[in-house]
């Protein structure tokens, strides 16, 4: 492989960190062209050489070893928190105790908090936080709301749009009477 001047190494460099952007990276590379048409022409060029693809191949392949999250990580972590079963985490039960004298039973609710240690790896990861209020300690857990529209977000359940009307819907009954509605239903 033949080997790439500094400035074409560095246009490879920009074309990237600017999101694949041929022309604005070959301005900023090449200050002593001014205009854009030249820029997008010679950027063209350069990147139909196959020197240069191939570093920016290896350049993509370095960074995406160094990436720390994927878009698979995330999607992950979004879906463990949007599906996680929270009773694991803390669970309500009814108690009941009967008074030895009157027989009269009590009922009352328990709250249960599992220590973290007993916890899966996935309930581990929706806990935000505890706190300590009256009542004792709250386990708060990311939002799950949030993590299924940010899921629905990523699939395209979820279109901006207003739902199109089609009014050039031709109505095969609207010239016939009453009667021969009537006709038309057995009636």
């Amino acid at each position: 492989m033949k080997s790439l001047s500094n400035q074409q190494k560095l246009f490879c460099q920009e074309y990237l960190k600017l999101g694949m952007n041929g022309t604005q990276a070959y301005l900023n590379v090449y200050k002593s062209v001014k205009k854009e048409t030249t820029a997008r022409t010679n950027a063209s060029r350069l990147l139909t050489n196959a020197n240069v693809q191939d570093y920016i191949k290896d350049l993509q392949h370095k960074i995406e070893e160094k990436a720390v999250v994927t878009i698979e990580d995330i999607v992950n972590e979004l879906s463990v928190i949007a599906f996680a079963d929270r009773t694991e985490i803390v669970r309500y039960r009814e108690k009941i105790t009967k008074d030895e004298i009157t027989g009269q039973e009590t009922r009352y609710c328990i709250t249960d908090i599992t220590p973290t240690d007993n916890l899966s790896v996935d309930a581990k990861k929706i806990i935000a936080g505890y706190k300590k209020s009256t009542a004792g300690v709250n386990v708060e857990t990311y939002d799950k709301m949030k993590a299924l529209e940010l899921l629905g977000k990523y699939l395209g359940m979820f279109k901006d749009e207003a739902p199109t009307i089609n009014n050039n819907i031709v109505n095969p009954y609207a010239n016939l009477s009453e009667e021969e509605l009537r006709k038309l239903i057995g009636d």
